[in-house]
């Protein structure tokens, strides 16, 4: 059966919502742009990383270029297609690659056998990275709208969470904005008028970040950790 392949490339920004901000731009966001196909659904991934941590170690800081590999399936969706991706960041711009695959099991060798460039790039990450293993789960709620006259796309994404810890609070959002051209003016305008600006958060860092924090509190009080992803977003 031919390979089912797609790439994306364009940038990314995010914001940290409150549930008034996210209420006001849900209002906005739905007046200009149309929900996809599927606008409400479950995102489970799986991230990939070496014993010693490899993956995880490239993609701290800020790093010209980074690169990670999850195997990422839609849990709400009775048989939902199942992906690898390799999901890259050079000089700001983000490239998403990924592939469709038959199982969590064989993703990886079915990647190695691949015959497209899109297989045969994620096929180099296995090679470079040895002993690759999924070694986080994130799981979260999206909403998310395009724009049938630009690549414009924006997702509001809640209850993240690394297996069973929550990466933020209730009520809080997280807005993802993506993109090759400027945003227009009614989105400026939006985030302006509710005195938002791009923050960093990332769902692997900030899971990676938790993973870690458990490991080293696991004597601790449990209650510890009931928002240890709040101190990670910048």
């Amino acid at each position: 059966m031919p390979e089912v392949i797609y790439t994306f490339q364009r940038k990314e920004m995010k914001f940290v919502l409150n549930q008034g901000d996210f209420d006001f731009l849900f209002a906005l966001v739905s007046e200009h742009m149309d929900g996809d196909t599927y606008p409400h659904y479950r995102i489970r991934s799986w991230y990939y990383d070496t014993p010693s941590r490899l993956v995880a170690r490239e993609n701290e800081g800020h790093p010209k270029y980074k690169a990670k590999l999850r195997y990422r399936i839609y849990v709400d969706a009775e048989k939902s297609p199942q992906f690898l991706e390799m999901k890259s960041k050079l000089n700001g711009v983000t490239y998403k690659r990924r592939i469709k695959v038959h199982s969590f099991e064989g993703a990886l060798e079915e990647a190695m056998q691949g015959e497209s460039q899109i297989a045969k790039e994620i096929a180099y990450f296995i090679k470079t990275h040895p002993g690759l293993k999924p070694s986080l789960a994130i799981t979260y709620d999206r909403f998310a709208f395009h724009d049938d006259h630009s690549d414009l796309r924006i997702t509001f994404d809640r209850d993240v969470f690394a297996g069973v810890v929550p990466l933020v609070e209730p009520n809080q959002y997280i807005l993802e904005v993506k993109t090759s051209v400027a945003l227009p003016w009614w989105l400026i305008r939006g985030l302006e008028s509710r005195g938002l600006y791009r923050r960093s958060f990332s769902k692997f860092a900030t899971g990676n970040k938790v993973s870690s924090a458990i490991i080293d509190a696991s004597e601790a009080d449990p209650s510890h950790l009931k928002y240890v992803g709040k101190a990670i977003i910048e």
